[in-house]
């Protein structure tokens, strides 16, 4: 009879396999996440990056941007985003790709905005009928039709894409991004 090892888990205790998925899981993730904190020290590294040219920041610069005085607690919440959306290199800290992806979300506003816009009527016509096209936005989809409830395009926009912009000037810029003639 073999006896189990002292390093075996017990019958019903995860194993190692399992803890890994679970550090990788999405409700862990967005529970690192879950911290107004956490949510400024990605975007202070962000920043960083942007402004500076240079992807790593100290612990000591990284604290004062983010401004928090407590080392401790700056640090409890630093290490709460290490490995899965922070690494810590010799030149201090920086994004993950994760990271990166998730600050491009934060300052799009997909997880916060939520903007609803038009009908309104463009200065084009559907190329069926020959009424005019009108634009709406809303979830986060844009949409061109004409009275006559014909398709003529859609597509994904940002939330804050759309913050400083009329539905014209977006149907604009969407149509410039995918090669479709402009209604001005």
């Amino acid at each position: 009879m073999t006896r189990p090892s002292e390093d075996a888990p017990a019958d019903g205790d995860a194993t190692g396999d399992e803890e890994s998925a679970d550090r990788g899981s999405p409700a862990d993730a967005f529970a690192a996440l879950s911290d107004p904190l956490r949510v400024t020290i990605l975007r202070e590294l962000s920043a960083h990056h942007r402004t500076a040219g240079e992807d790593a920041v100290g612990f000591a610069d990284l604290r004062r941007r983010v401004g928090v005085r407590d080392s401790g607690r700056f640090r409890y919440h630093l290490n709460e985003l290490r490995d899965r959306f922070v690494e810590k290199t010799e030149g201090g800290y920086q994004l993950t790709h994760a990271g990166i992806q998730v600050v491009a979300a934060i300052l799009a506003g997909t997880y916060t905005d939520d903007v609803s816009m038009g009908p309104t009527e463009l200065d084009s016509e559907c190329s069926d009928c020959g009424r005019p096209a009108i634009a709406t936005c809303e979830d986060g989809r844009c949409r061109v039709t004409c009275a006559s409830d014909h398709a003529l395009f859609q597509w994904s926009v940002p939330p804050n894409a759309t913050a400083d912009a009329t539905l014209p000037e977006i149907v604009d810029l969407a149509c410039s991004f995918n090669s479709i003639p402009s209604s001005s």
